[in-house]
């Protein structure tokens, strides 16, 4: 008998709580995936913009330089190293490009003219010489060249 009643109390509870009565639907339910919101917390972060700067920058120069788009791809393997000083010339660019199983080193100097308004430098930088070597040990391996060519006694 026990049993009954609680079963009976269940489904009594049960129900009723999935009765709509209708007082409930006055609320207005906001679902904040309607809402077209915009975060500006990153595009007004000062680092954002240094880096989106330093982006463009980049793009422009390999535009000058006469280098592909290393952001569209490429069927090897490729790093970039730019050293970008901000009160001297030249500018260093390394490339390690990696050809099946040949390694190349190209080392770009060049050195760039204030073109622009000087306040706004980076903006359009010119290219106006460039120094380029690329170095492929043939007969030693790298870490032979390097110890021999870069590291001081």
């Amino acid at each position: 008998m026990q049993r009954l009643i609680s079963i009976l109390f269940f489904l009594t509870i049960l129900t009723q709580s999935c009765k709509n009565d209708g007082a409930k639907t006055n609320l207005a339910i906001k679902d904040s995936s309607s809402k077209t919101l915009t975060d500006t917390s990153l595009l007004n972060n000062f680092t954002y913009k240094n880096e989106q700067e330093q982006l463009s920058r980049k793009r422009k120069l390999c535009d000058r330089l006469a280098l592909y788009d290393i952001e569209k791809g490429t069927p090897n393997f490729e790093l970039r190293m730019w050293l970008i000083p901000s009160m001297w010339d030249p500018s260093i660019l390394y490339i390690l490009k990696a050809n099946d199983t040949t390694w190349t080193l190209f080392h770009y100097q060049y050195y760039t003219l204030r073109s622009t308004d000087p306040n706004r430098y980076y903006d359009n930088p010119a290219v106006d010489s460039v120094v380029m070597e690329s170095v492929r040990p043939q007969k030693t391996s790298w870490a032979v060249y390097i110890k021999n060519h870069c590291c001081p006694r």
